[in-house]
């Protein structure tokens, strides 16, 4: 009878795909039957992509839908081959069961068949928990592999609560957790689980009852569980519960993770790079209390949490996240002498990418202008003082006198006035630049024996009509400067008379004023009343790609103008970019860079940061940039990113000698969003931008076949790199920079010291 009974319901062993994601590339998990022996355990056979889990099997005793799920916790998962799994299910005495296999949905390579799930218990009411209440936590180590993974294997299983959400109100929960706020003792403001003597173990799980609510201000609380393995430290999670106290309507969040992970999410290992992914608290560093910073920070960073720091008058102040996150963003603007020198003193370097002016990079609400503080405003506008005494050293008194409390900020900074003071004004621009080029034959892309000729406009933008290209002449503007280059993969200028005959000047542009010797006219330009037309060559010997046309005005004061086109040469297909302007964009916004306020685009970039070697006698960096005017585009991005690191910092500008990426650099893909060509294409200019040390120059030279060795970049040398270091060879890129499976912490992030 049991036997047969479970025969039955081996027809209806289902597997959850739409509750969970598919597991690797394009697998969804699928079982694919169901056996019962003899004598031992169930069985069930399903698919998923390679390594993926870990799994829980969950079991109900009827197919009505409103029936319950439970735990099977002592099923165990074994993987047999790549993407095929076996669950074995220990079945006791009953007759009848349904039975499913759900993925866990953490996607964490390093935790290697385990996790924890972090429950808590319903409401009287069904939605929220009031007064005299207990709530009860309840963890659940899901030891999917069967490897023994239990309470005792774990070095730390520590519980944290914090609420409201409200960061002005956030405090950690103590009284709910009964947890110690002595500084002097550990564990404080939290509960180590391991060792608390209310936490009840039964099997895999462990529940902790919170003390009655009594006072907590209503809102969404966060129950956070973060799990280390002693045996191996790198395997560790933090996960979470909300809990509603005091109103059933949850609270919306002031920010997200997704808005912090757009600068410092890997796109390689996955994780998020903060301050406790370091090494330090561990050898490995804590990248869990990293992993969802929305939810983990304000664990330890709130109005009364964990965190603290000592302030400038000796007493300990509370590490608020809002301090935190204005201040670590804020860096270089910090005012006060304490926080450059003291509070944040390893991020006053720090320029953040975009304008920092523009809160909604982190925010994902208005609050920052509907409701102003002195904490939030005061973290950012950090040397205004609020108090009744005398102003202290480094501060300027509130505008508005001393000031008590938050309630009454509004009358002053009105919404309206708050949004004034973080207007980012667009450049002001005095012309707009169009750029056009005659169409190819073919309508897609030019061919051997085409000459395109450029047309480019000035138009005033006060009037909207364009300029006599007459009146552009040398002495009135500073520049009128064109640039054709190409092709994407390795640019240099083309199709010009610059590029038929380079100079030794650091830009390889066509000056394109009236100039004041007829003599230096550029003979391919010619004038009509409102175009200047430009005769290119042949594209005949281009590599086949995708090329730019770049104009650009400045008159003799004030910003001028810019504009591009890209175009087809030897083929229709689009090259897609080796570092893409959403990469630059995703952290740099519509913030713009040099005198000309160019945004962070490569097709106008590597007109000037081109690959053509104009400058022979000049053989190494020191010399202005090996020769190439200014830095080729590689080298330039590569070493600016890295800056903190490089050997030679006077080389890419002691400005940048303290740049720390937001990330760890090594997630290359974080830039190189379209293209595998920074693995399969490794080059002595890209590699040696960050290892810039004399033997890895050395290195780079050494596998260089070089016929004229007295000019090391004059273009006529073959490297070798790839047969090292080539997609598939043992030293690709992806291979020396695998950082994601397993996980490898990340380098040392100490902030190098430079001479002011």
């Amino acid at each position: 009878m049991a036997l047969s009974a479970l025969l039955a319901c081996a027809g209806w062993v289902e597997s959850s795909v739409a509750q969970t994601p598919p597991w690797g590339p394009g697998k969804p998990l699928e079982i694919v039957s169901s056996s019962k022996p003899a004598g031992g355990d169930m069985q069930l056979l399903f698919h998923a992509g390679a390594g993926a889990g870990p799994f829980r099997v969950q079991k109900r005793d009827s197919v009505a839908a409103a029936a319950p799920w439970y735990d099977m916790v002592d099923a165990r998962v074994v993987e047999l081959q790549p993407g095929v799994y076996v669950a074995y299910l220990p079945i006791g005495t009953e007759d009848l069961g349904f039975y499913r296999v759900i993925g866990e949905q953490e996607v964490i390579a390093e935790l290697k068949g385990w996790t924890v799930r972090v429950s808590v218990s319903a409401p009287a009411n069904g939605t929220h928990f009031v007064a005299g209440e207990k709530a009860v936590v309840m963890v659940d180590i899901l030891d999917v592999y069967g490897q023994g993974i239990g309470l005792a294997e774990l070095s730390g299983l520590s519980l944290y609560m914090d609420g409201p959400q409200d960061p002005l109100k956030t405090v950690s929960a103590v009284k709910l957790l009964n947890a110690s706020t002595d500084r002097s003792v550990r564990p404080h403001h939290y509960i180590e689980l391991k060792t608390d003597p209310n936490a009840m173990v039964t099997g895999s799980r462990v529940s902790y009852e919170l003390q009655p609510v009594t006072d907590e201000a209503p809102g969404t609380y966060v129950v956070g569980v973060r799990a280390t393995l002693g045996a191996d430290e790198i395997q560790q999670i933090f996960k979470f519960a909300k809990v509603q106290i005091g109103t059933a309507t949850p609270e919306v969040d002031v920010t997200s993770t997704d808005k912090c992970a757009v600068c410092h999410q890997g796109t390689i290992s996955g994780k998020l790079y903060m301050h406790h992914i370091d090494p330090g608290r561990s050898p490995v560093g804590s990248p869990s209390i990293d992993l969802d910073p929305q939810m983990s920070c304000k664990t330890c960073h709130n109005n009364d949490g964990y965190a603290s720091f000592v302030g400038a008058d000796g007493e300990r102040i509370s590490d608020h996240i809002v301090i935190r996150a204005h201040g670590v963003h804020m860096g270089e603007e910090l005012q006060l002498p304490f926080n450059r020198e003291d509070a944040f003193a390893d991020y006053t370097p720090v320029v953040f990418p975009a304008d920092v002016r523009n809160c909604g990079s982190c925010h994902v609400d208005d609050r920052w202008q509907t409701k102003p503080s002195r904490l939030a405003c005061g973290t950012c506008h950090d040397n205004v003082y609020f108090g009744n005494d005398d102003v202290p050293e480094g501060m300027v008194e509130h505008t508005g006198g001393p000031w008590a409390n938050d309630n009454l900020c509004k009358a002053c900074h009105a919404a309206s006035k708050i949004v004034g003071y973080h207007e980012i004004e667009p450049p002001a621009f005095q012309y707009g630049v169009s750029v056009a080029l005659t169409e190819p034959a073919n309508g897609d892309f030019y061919v051997a024996g085409e000459a395109p000729k450029a047309m480019l406009q000035v138009i005033d933008l006060a009037t909207g009509n364009p300029i006599d290209p007459a009146t552009i002449m040398e002495g009135d503007w500073r520049d009128a400067r064109f640039f054709v280059s190409g092709p994407r993969a390795d640019t240099v200028p083309v199709l010009t008379t610059i590029a038929a005959n380079p100079t030794t000047s650091s830009y390889q542009y066509n000056d394109l004023r009236v100039r004041l010797e007829p003599g230096n006219e550029d003979p391919a330009a010619t004038r009509t009343a409102d175009t200047i037309e430009y005769q290119l060559s042949a594209v005949d010997g281009l590599a086949p790609g995708t090329y730019t046309a770049y104009f650009e005005v400045r008159p003799a004061s004030g910003l001028g103008g810019h504009g591009y086109v890209n175009f087809q040469v030897g083929t229709a297909t689009v090259e897609k970019e080796i570092a893409s302007e959403q990469g630059c964009m995703s952290c740099h916004a519509e913030s713009r860079m040099h005198s000309r306020a160019a945004l962070f685009k490569p097709d106008i970039c590597k007109n000037c940061h081109d690959y053509q070697h104009q400058i022979p006698e000049k053989a190494d960096w020191s010399q202005s940039k090996f020769g190439f005017g200014v830095s080729p585009l590689s080298w330039r991005v590569h070493g600016l990113h890295y800056g903190n690191y490089v050997e030679k910092p006077e080389l890419i500008g002691m400005g940048l000698a303290q740049v720390i990426f937001p990330q760890d650099v090594r997630n290359c893909t974080k830039c190189h969003t379209d293209t595998s060509t920074w693995d399969s294409k490794p080059s002595r200019m890209a590699c040696l931008a960050c290892h810039d040390d004399d033997e890895s120059g050395f290195h780079g030279m050494l596998m260089t076949y070089d016929p004229t060795p007295g000019d090391p970049w004059s273009g006529d040398e073959m490297e070798t790199c790839g047969v090292c270091h080539g997609s598939d060879a043992d030293f690709a890129p992806s291979k020396v920079h695998a950082i994601s499976n397993p996980y490898v912490p990340i380098y040392p992030r100490e902030l190098r010291e430079v001479e002011e």
